[in-house]
């Protein structure tokens, strides 16, 4: 069962600055923000509670930490559900309290990609793989920034570093695969695919992808292949965007 999150967001503008010392009420010091920590800090303390205290330049965030449980598992759902913008000033947080933690890194690293701060992004999805090679998906992420920022050069070694690091992981084998067709490597790319393929036999974006690579190498066995996938495709995911372009391919086979 997953632990619902107990957090609370508070403009700066609208804390108190007299429940802080005289010498930290400047508004975005480094002074300031580790007297708001310790108060927050020693407010849920008093009350038995442990909390992950953020402060940035426009609010203040407060995640309760309940007994036990992990303060990341705790931000997960927070991210899942799409708040990005709020859970990155907790991940950064917890970074700080914990800065070689590969997991935090990554998701940290993942949630400025999705925000668009792909500086950030890299540095801290660099620091993750340093700490932990073996982590494919930060090694995924990695490429994914560089494609969002347009450098798609340097995007295929890390999704090669992925399949190293973890040569089962579907993600890790169909990423890889994309961007090896993307690069005209067409016979490489298909072969990571078909792997793909076997690790996520239903997932509607490797069988489309799939599809799409059959369709551009061409030839009746290949073309006859892409068409069945797309129609799978848009059977395992009707309405989807997937499904939709399933569509507009497999018309253009007939």
């Amino acid at each position: 069962m997953t632990t619902k999150p107990t957090y609370t967001k508070l403009p700066v503008s609208n804390f108190d600055l007299s429940l802080l010392p005289s010498q930290a009420r400047n508004l975005g010091s480094k002074e300031f923000n580790e007297a708001v920590l310790f108060y927050f800090s020693a407010k849920y303390a008093n009350e038995g509670k442990h909390v992950l205290v953020a402060v940035n330049d426009k609010e203040i965030s407060v995640l309760e930490i309940k007994p036990g449980a992990s303060p990341l598992a705790l931000i997960m759902p927070i991210l899942q559900a799409g708040h990005i913008a709020d859970a990155v000033p907790l991940l950064e947080a917890l970074n700080k309290r914990d800065p070689d933690n590969a997991e935090v890194l990554f998701n940290l690293g993942r949630a400025h990609c999705d925000l668009g701060h792909f500086d950030d992004a890299l540095a801290h999805l660099k620091h993750a793989v340093r700490l932990n090679p073996g982590h494919a998906h930060a090694w995924i992420a990695i490429g994914v920034a560089y494609k969002q920022m347009g450098k798609y050069d340097l995007a295929l070694e890390p999704m090669r570093k992925a399949v190293e690091a973890d040569p089962k992981d579907g993600y890790a084998l169909r990423n890889l695969g994309a961007e090896l067709v993307s690069c005209g490597e067409l016979q490489e790319g298909l072969k990571n695919l078909r792997e793909a393929r076997k690790v996520l036999p239903h997932d509607p974006l490797t069988l489309y992808g799939l599809a799409a690579t059959l369709q551009v190498v061409g030839g009746k066995k290949n073309l006859e292949e892409a068409a069945g996938l797309y129609s799978v495709v848009m059977t395992k995911a009707p309405g989807s965007d997937v499904a939709k372009h399933a569509r507009q391919a497999l018309a253009k086979l007939a």
